[in-house]
């Protein structure tokens, strides 16, 4: 079990590979909202969830947000759809 309250040490001690979203996902107002998840955690809004760790099983994702030294989890599944999506 790993306790981290930070994305650079979860990366470093252990095999995930976490990213950020590009600009064309950032700049683009319908798949900004699929990264928007509500946690009871963060207030009643949903919130805008950029970074995720992408090597899951079967291209599953685990957005994720670093906020006052904890790291929320917003949602984990299937790849959310791209501007190559249609």
């Amino acid at each position: 079990v790993l306790n981290s309250s930070n994305g650079n040490t979860l990366e470093k001690y252990s095999e995930y590979k976490i990213s950020g979203e590009g600009e064309t996902v950032k700049s683009n107002g319908k798949l900004r909202a699929l990264r928007m998840f509500h946690h009871e955690d963060l207030g009643k809004e949903k919130v805008y969830f950029d970074s995720h760790i992408k090597s899951f099983p079967n291209d599953n994702r685990m957005y994720l947000l670093e906020q006052e030294g904890f790291i929320y989890i917003g949602y984990i599944g299937k790849h959310l759809k791209t501007k190559n999506d249609k």
